[in-house]
């Protein structure tokens, strides 16, 4: 969620076409890692180890392959309407996460969001095989 305000702070700050010593400093303000780095971590502890793999695939396909292509696509056009001003639709998708982030915050318990078993940390299908 922090990474969220972060980043409505910083393209919304953009939107106003600050000077360039401005923009140095906003720059400290990108969260993408941040935000990255939590998804991981929901990740690891809402879904079970033997789905891991998958869930995480869907998120990098879903978040650095279809938002942030269909982002990109939609800049180049907000770019040539609005020029600078075109960051305030980057601020505005910002909180539409950061306001996703609070809502997952407040429903989710710490327990498994998907249902699953643990086969890698069991003794049955996970276990190591003993010499023969």
């Amino acid at each position: 969620m922090f990474a969220g305000l972060a980043a409505v702070l910083r393209w919304g700050l953009m939107a106003s076409d600050p000077p360039l010593s401005a923009t140095t400093l906003l720059q400290i303000l990108h969260s993408f890692g941040a935000a990255h780095v939590a998804a991981i971590h929901f990740l690891t502890h809402a879904v079970p180890e033997d789905r891991a793999a998958t869930a995480q695939g869907l998120y990098a396909a879903f978040v650095a392959g279809l938002v942030l292509g269909a982002v990109t696509i939609a800049s180049g056009p907000l770019y040539r309407i609005f020029a600078g001003e075109a960051y305030a639709a980057m601020a505005l998708l910002a909180l539409l996460g950061a306001g996703s982030a609070f809502l997952l915050m407040r429903r989710w318990h710490g327990r498994l969001a998907v249902p699953g078993h643990h086969p890698q940390s069991s003794d049955v299908g996970g276990g190591i095989i003993p010499p023969p």
